[in-house]
């Protein structure tokens, strides 16, 4: 069984690093921890759309980039509330990890996914 878990666990982290650049451009996503949330700020002249999950989860869940919330408008900010994050446990530990991906708008149908851990 921890064989099965393993591989499907490879798979993920695999597809995951083929379809995202692991190298984000800071300077147009920032992240900031807060006590009770994360504040992501868009310094871009582009919408930014998100995805926030813990880190293990993500090697877990199979999901696809989209145009639909949560988003972060052109040169505004948001914020991501810890409780919201999907995977995260409630009260999550100091050390505990999520990954932030963030992609673009773009005429391509596949737009280029970044990533970040934030370490929490």
């Amino acid at each position: 069984m921890k064989t099965k878990y393993l591989f499907i666990t490879l798979m993920a982290l695999l597809l995951v690093n083929c379809s995202s650049s692991t190298e984000p451009n800071d300077n147009l996503l920032s992240i900031n921890k807060n006590d009770n949330h994360l504040t992501i700020s868009n310094n871009n002249s582009e919408t930014a759309y998100i995805l926030v999950v813990e880190q293990e989860m993500a090697a877990l869940i199979d999901w696809v980039a989209h145009f639909d919330d949560p988003k972060v408008l052109a040169n505004s900010s948001t914020n991501i509330y810890y409780e919201n994050i999907s995977g995260l446990n409630q009260p999550f530990n100091s050390g505990d990890k999520v990954i932030v991906y963030w992609w673009y708008k773009s005429d391509e149908t596949t737009p280029m996914i970044f990533n970040k851990v934030v370490e929490l």
